[in-house]
């Protein structure tokens, strides 16, 4: 059961003018940790690069974002972990995630 969660999550924008076209860019970190009671369970640490450049559609971002998770999920193993016979919940215990898309208005 989930006890508690805390959360950290810091922004920084910056806008400038370029001779051609304006840029505008966003950077987004989030940490977050689960626990239950004196366990922790997940860390979650995620950072995002959103860039506009208006230059061919207006509304257009650029988007790079990575996601890292830790897992320990020891607390619900059904034997001891340093038995013979203990079998991991999952066969990983971290993952990361990196994205790259483009978000766009579509007008119908």
């Amino acid at each position: 059961m989930l006890r508690h969660w805390i959360g950290v999550s810091l922004h920084y924008s910056r806008t400038s003018r370029l001779t051609y076209f304006r840029v505008k860019g966003e950077l987004l970190a989030k940490i977050q940790h689960w626990n239950d009671g004196s366990e922790w369970l997940e860390n979650r640490y995620s950072v995002a690069l959103n860039y506009a450049a208006n230059t061919w559609i207006e509304g257009r971002v650029f988007v790079v974002s990575v996601e890292h998770s830790e897992y320990n999920l020891d607390p619900y193993a059904k034997v001891a972990v340093d038995d013979a016979d203990y079998l991991p919940i999952l066969p990983w215990d971290k993952d990361t995630l990196v994205r790259f898309h483009i978000d766009m208005p579509w007008d119908f």
